[in-house]
């Protein structure tokens, strides 16, 4: 997604959208959306970044005690992401 969103910000690729979007009207709305999706992407991959080290802990945890801590770690972020998962749909 970054990747193809990189690609249109190229001002030959610039040139061209402007040159398309006064043909076909939607091609902005399209763009607009890329644009929405590769940033809740970018928030997506945030998110589950800060949840890697726990996870790996749950998966490699050299004790169970290491195991627990991580669990209680991922308890209210499953919490937060149930909820804004399922808000306002």
């Amino acid at each position: 997604m970054s990747a193809l969103y990189e690609q249109l910000k190229a001002p030959r690729v610039q040139r061209f959208m402007e040159v398309y979007s006064r043909v076909d009207y939607s091609f902005e709305y399209l763009r607009q959306d890329l644009g929405t999706f590769y940033m809740e992407a970018k928030d997506n991959v945030r998110f589950l970044s800060t949840l890697e080290r726990h996870f790996k802990n749950v998966t490699h945890g050299a004790s169970f005690q290491s195991v627990r801590n991580a669990a209680s770690c991922l308890a209210p972020w499953a919490q937060i992401r149930e909820d804004r998962g399922t808000g306002g749909e």
